[in-house]
């Protein structure tokens, strides 16, 4: 193998091993719109919804602060900052 082969091997390689950090999980848009209207009835402006390591995770604006939380698949609270 010569160098530029093994170059552009290790290349594509490195690359690969990125690719699924970089897909991004999609909501189930019955569980978006039922999140969206909880976070909605507590006072909150939802701005995005999104999966994030089997979260499901939304960033929302309440009183003029920003909001990052995170749901399991129940739609309990695991985490707000």
């Amino acid at each position: 193998m010569n160098r530029f082969s093994m170059i552009a091997t290790a290349a594509l390689m490195s690359l690969s091993l990125g690719l699924p950090a970089l897909a991004e999980e999609k909501v189930d848009p019955a569980v978006q719109e039922k999140l969206t209207a909880q976070l909605v009835k507590e006072g909150y402006e939802v701005r995005k919804i999104q999966m994030e390591d089997g979260l499901v995770e939304a960033y929302a604006v309440k009183d003029g602060k920003t909001y990052e939380m995170y749901f399991d698949k129940d739609l309990k609270v695991v985490k707000k900052d």
